[in-house]
C-alpha cells in the first residue's frame, strides 16, 4: 500500500485532567482505517502511538510515515492542547505542564515532519483545545488564519475547534466529541451522499452534526485536491440505494449496486461489502463454495486491485453469500465491463497481462476489525462539558 497513517493519543496526564475517551478514539479509528470500507491499510501501515513519553517517540514515527507514504499520509492527535508563551499551539504529552513548553510538542515541529516526504495528499486531524491555531501554521508566513485555504499543496487540516476555543471531552461518552461524530459518519455514512466519502463531504457533515448539538464547530483548511481524498465507503448510500437481499441469519439486507463500480479495486471493495453484509466469515463462505476453498483464497479475491480474469470463482463466491441469480447477473455485467481489453493475435491467445497481487495484502485480515463492530457500534450519551 502507498498510504500511511499515524494515530497519536494521550488519555492519562500527570498534571492535567485525564481524557479516557482518547484511548477509545485510537482503537476505533484504527479499525476504520484498516477496514476495506475505509482505507484498507495494512495493520503495519497504521501506526498507533499511545501515551508517548517523549516528543521523539512521536516525531520519529511521523517522519518514517512521511518518508514511506507515496499516495496519502494521515496524522491524528487527540489529547490536551495548550498555548505557549509564544502564542503557538503545543500538543500535550503525559507529563506536560502549563507554562512549560518543553514538556509538550510544538505543533510547528510536528508539521515540518508531516510535510516532509513525497505524499501526494496529506491529512492532519487535531482533536484538542485551541487546535485552530494549527490552521494559521499551515499558511505561508504573514497569511491571516481566517483564509479559507491552507497554502500547502495537497494538504487538508481538520481541527476540533477554533484557535481560541476549547474542545470537548464529555463525561460518560465513549469518545471525545469531535472524534465520536467523525466515527459516526465513517460508520453510518451520510444520507443522500455519494457512494464513497471524501474529506470535504465528511467535514461538512461533521460541522452540521456538531452545530446541531451546540458543540464547538470543527475547522478545516483545504488546498488543491486534498478534499477529494476518499476516506471510506458511504454506508448510508448503500442502505438507501441498493435492492434488498438476505443474510445468512434471515435478516433483510441490501446488496451493493455493482452497476456503479468504477474499477478493479472498487470491484474488490464491493465483494468485501457483500461478504460483510452476509455476517459470515471468510472461512464460512469458503466452506459454502463449490468446491470449497480456504479463507485465504477468499481473502485474495477480496483484496485484488484488478477484476478476476475468470468469472466462475466470483459466481461461486456470490452464490455462497446467498445472492439471488438476478443480482449475480448485474455483477457479471459489471465484471465484464471492467475487464482490461484483450489483444487478439493469430494463434488466438489472450495477451492481457496476468493479474498483479496488491502489495502488502498477503496474510492481511480483510475487514475483520470492522466486522467486530458491525453489530456493536458505540453509542454516545449526554453529559456535562469538560474543556480540554
Amino acid at each position: 500500500m502507498r498510504s500511511r497513517a499515524v494515530l497519536i493519543g494521550v488519555s492519562g496526564y500527570e498534571n492535567l485532567p485525564g481524557l479516557p475517551g482518547v484511548a477509545n478514539n485510537l482503537e476505533a479509528l484504527s479499525a476504520v482505517l484498516t477496514s476495506p470500507s475505509g482505507w484498507s491499510l495494512a495493520n503495519q501501515h497504521c501506526t498507533v502511538i499511545r501515551e508517548p513519553a517523549t516528543q521523539t517517540d512521536v516525531l520519529d514515527a511521523v517522519h518514517l510515515a512521511a518518508d514511506q507514504a507515496e499516495d496519502a499520509l494521515l496524522v491524528y492527535f487527540a489529547g490536551h492542547g495548550l498555548i505557549g508563551p509564544d502564542g503557538r499551539l503545543y500538543l500535550g504529552l503525559p507529563g506536560v505542564r502549563n507554562g512549560r513548553t518543553d514538556t509538550g510538542i510544538q505543533y510547528e515541529l510536528l508539521r515540518r515532519h508531516f510535510l516532509d516526504g513525497c505524499a501526494q495528499r496529506r491529512l492532519i486531524i487535531l482533536d484538542c483545545c485551541y487546535s485552530g491555531r494549527a490552521l494559521g501554521a499551515m499558511s505561508a508566513p504573514g497569511t491571516p488564519a481566517v483564509l479559507e485555504e491552507a497554502e500547502v499543496e495537497g494538504t487538508f487540516v481538520l481541527t476540533a475547534a477554533a484557535e481560541n476555543v476549547t474542545a470537548l471531552a464529555l463525561p460518560g461518552e465513549t469518545f471525545t466529541a469531535m472524534t465520536g461524530e467523525l466515527l459516526d459518519i465513517l460508520r453510518h455514512g451520510i444520507a443522500g451522499g455519494p457512494r464513497w466519502l471524501d474529506l470535504e463531504a465528511v467535514y461538512q457533515q461533521l460541522r452540521r452534526a456538531m452545530r446541531a448539538k451546540d458543540r464547538p464547530e470543527p475547522q478545516r483548511r483545504n488546498r488543491n485536491t486534498a478534499g477529494q481524498l476518499f476516506i471510506g465507503a458511504n454506508a448510508a448510500y448503500r442502505l438507501a440505494a441498493m435492492p434488498p437481499g438476505s443474510r445468512s441469519d434471515g435478516a433483510p439486507v441490501p446488496w451493493p449496486d455493482a452497476a456503479q463500480l468504477t474499477d478493479g479495486r472498487d470491484f474488490a471493495r464491493g465483494l468485501a461489502e457483500v461478504r460483510a453484509l452476509t455476517g459470515m466469515t471468510r472461512a464460512e463462505i469458503g466452506r459454502r463454495m463449490t468446491p470449497p476453498v480456504t479463507a485465504g483464497t477468499v481473502s485474495v479475491l477480496l483484496n485484488r486491485s484488478d477484476p478476476p480474469r475468470r468469472w466462475e470463482r466470483v459466481a461461486r463466491f456470490l452464490e455462497a453469500c446467498g445472492m439471488p441469480a438476478d443480482q449475480q447477473e448485474v455483477w457479471r455485467a459489471s465484471w465484464s465491463r471492467l475487464q482490461p481489453p484483450a489483444t487478439v493475435v493469430p494463434n488466438g491467445e489472450d495477451t492481457r497481462p496476468p493479474p498483479q497481487r496488491q502489495p502488502g495484502t498477503k496474510g492481511q485480515p480483510s475487514f475483520t476489525s470492522w466486522l467486530r463492530r458491525w453489530d456493536g457500534r458505540s453509542s454516545s450519551g449526554r453529559g456535562g462539558r469538560a474543556g480540554r
